[in-house]
């Protein structure tokens, strides 16, 4: 089965063949192309977009199910509040499964007196420090989202085993813009609870104003 590939065309060969590389690989690819096998080219780069289009057919489903399930079994005075919760649980079980916030991934590597050094490749949206375990501060990287990073591949175990991982690296705006997000279903609330009072749609579900309004329409009032 073939696949799709987002590599730059690095050379063209004799006889029109072309050789492709990928900008973080330090090798060219080992297959050659032709003008035909090209599908397009890349003119716009728009950061976590990928994430949102991989995660949407689920997301997609699951929301689905919340808009459709508050409408038919919760009753109108619960339906808010639910659908509050639900939405944004409908994305935190979307990152769950997808992992999009933080992934790192080795390269390669090279030995060196001193041990060796390893290229990593931030993969995930938010930025994320490497390091090897067992090894010092000095040793980390910081890393956003696409950039490659060369990290000291030191401090081994008792069997010389050397392990690369990774955590998330907030600092400064990124702690603003996540504070934002966390606060927008309040804000939502706010803002939709002053404009149902505006339009004189704040009446509870079973207060006298309704008993009223049954009431009227069966004649009895």
């Amino acid at each position: 089965m073939s696949r799709t590939y987002t590599h730059r065309v690095s050379e063209i060969l004799p006889g029109g063949a072309l050789r492709t590389q990928g900008d973080v690989n330090r090798t060219p690819d080992s297959w050659t192309l032709h003008q035909g096998d090209l599908t397009g080219r890349v003119v716009a780069r728009w950061w976590g977009v990928g994430w949102i289009l991989k995660a949407l057919p689920l997301l997609t489903v699951i929301l689905a199910l919340v808009l459709l399930g508050t409408a038919r079994f919760v009753s109108a005075w619960w339906r808010k509040p639910a659908r509050l919760f639900l939405v944004p649980l409908a994305f935190a079980v979307c990152g769950l499964i997808y992992r999009p916030w933080v992934g790192l991934m080795l390269i390669d590597q090279t030995a060196t007196t001193a041990g060796g050094v390893g290229r990593v490749v931030s993969t995930g949206i938010l930025p994320v420090k490497a390091f090897a375990l067992h090894a010092g501060d000095a040793d980390t990287v910081h890393l956003v989202a696409g950039q490659v990073g060369q990290l000291p591949l030191v401090g081994g175990d008792s069997r010389g085993r050397i392990f690369v991982d990774g955590a998330i690296d907030l600092y400064g705006w990124w702690w603003v813009a996540i504070i934002v997000v966390c606060l927008l279903p309040i804000v939502y609330e706010l803002v939709t609870m002053r404009a149902d009072r505006g339009d004189g749609h704040g009446r509870h579900e079973g207060s006298d104003e309704d008993e009223y309004d049954t009431l009227e329409s069966m004649g009895l009032a």
